[in-house]
């Protein structure tokens, strides 16, 4: 179900209310973690809390993908994040 997020969330919105469940992107974190996770926290009605080192671990270096191969993720993925962007939202358009 790598990808597959929309098969996933619905799940979940299937036993709890959409207010309660919040789903946020990679990209998010790594760009703006405080602000992310000031998300979080607030989610989780916890005190908000600075985390001192996020830096990556367990990473991997990946090669650019060949344009065929773009592609063909794209074709496939394309109806999967249609899904997912109808149960979150117009900003869950396109993901990635």
């Amino acid at each position: 179900s790598r990808g597959l997020y929309a098969l996933q969330i619905k799940s979940w919105l299937e036993h709890f209310p959409r207010k309660d469940v919040l789903v946020l992107k990679l990209e998010e974190f790594k760009s703006n973690l405080d602000s992310v996770m000031d998300l979080v926290w607030d989610h989780v009605e916890l005190p908000r809390y600075r985390i001192e080192d996020a830096s990556p671990r367990n990473t991997r270096h990946y090669e650019p993908l060949e344009p065929a191969t773009r592609e063909l993720l794209h074709r496939f993925y394309e109806p999967h994040n249609a899904r997912l962007e109808s149960l979150l939202g117009a900003e869950w358009r396109n993901p990635w």
